[in-house]
C-alpha cells in the first residue's frame, strides 16, 4: 500500500540542466535512478540496505521528477510515495497474538502508537522531499 504526494514549482532554467542536478543529487544521496529521459527522472530506495532508524524513517521509498514546459518556464512535478505496508503487516500480526491472549486493550495501544509513529515518518519524508526540490532548484545557474 503506497501513499502518494506531490509537489511543483516553476523555473526559468533549461531542462537538461534541472535532470543533470536531480541525477547528480539523487546518487549523491544513494538513490537507485530507474528512469531517465529528457523530461522524467524516476527513483527507489534500495529497502534492504543497512541504515540508522532516523536514516530509514527520513528516506523516500521513491518518486518521480517530471518536467513540463510552458513557453520560457520549466515546470518542476516532484510526485513521490511512502509504503506503509511493512508497519501495517506488523500492526496485523501483533493484533492477532493480542486478540488469541485476549489482549484486547493492547490492541488500541499499538493503534495509536502506529499512527503516532507513522505521521511522524509522514511529516519527516515531506520535509525530505521539500528540502530535496529545494537543493536541486537552488543549484541551478
Amino acid at each position: 500500500m503506497k501513499i502518494k504526494f506531490k509537489l511543483t514549482q516553476a523555473i526559468h532554467v533549461a531542462p537538461r540542466v534541472v535532470i543533470d542536478n536531480i541525477v547528480s543529487l539523487l546518487e549523491g544521496e544513494e538513490y537507485r535512478v530507474k528512469n531517465l529521459t529528457s523530461s522524467v527522472v524516476e527513483f527507489d530506495d534500495n529497502p534492504w540496505k543497512l541504515r540508522w532508524r532516523h536514516q530509514a524513517a527520513a528516506r523516500l521509498n521513491g518518486g518521480k521528477f517530471e518536467l513540463s514546459f510552458t513557453g520560457d518556464e520549466v515546470l518542476v512535478t516532484f510526485s513521490y510515495y511512502t509504503s506503509l505496508t511493512a508497519p501495517l503487516l506488523i500492526f496485523i500480526a501483533l493484533a492477532i497474538g493480542l486478540i488469541s491472549q485476549e489482549q484486547y486493550y493492547g490492541i488500541l495501544f499499538f493503534l495509536v502508537f502506529y499512527i503516532f509513529a507513522i505521521s511522524i515518518q509522514l511529516i519527516t519524508q515531506r520535509g525530505t522531499a521539500k528540502d530535496m526540490l529545494k537543493n536541486i532548484l537552488s543549484n541551478l545557474p
